[in-house]
């Protein structure tokens, strides 16, 4: 998948699928999918958390939701 950007181009960042080993990825005790996600150059991070939570909004089916953990979760602003 390509993600445009406010340009019009590709640039911001791309997915690849990847082979590995079979696994069963729990998070809270529910099945999970680790995305482990670093920006293009010349993008911040809270860019690319930006449009993977809009690429979320519109393309995760019903019933399916995200969570953002570890330093990820750490760069949200929480509260004043």
């Amino acid at each position: 998948h390509r993600i445009i950007n406010d340009s019009n181009d590709s640039s911001c960042f791309r997915m690849d699928t990847k082979v590995a080993p079979a696994r069963i990825t729990l998070y809270n005790l529910y099945p999970a999918s680790t995305i482990i996600g670093v920006p293009a150059d010349g993008y911040s991070t809270g860019q690319a958390m930006a449009a993977m939570e809009r690429i979320a909004a519109t393309a995760l089916p019903k019933g399916v939701g995200y969570e953002w953990s570890a330093m990820s979760f750490q760069a949200l602003p929480h509260g004043p």
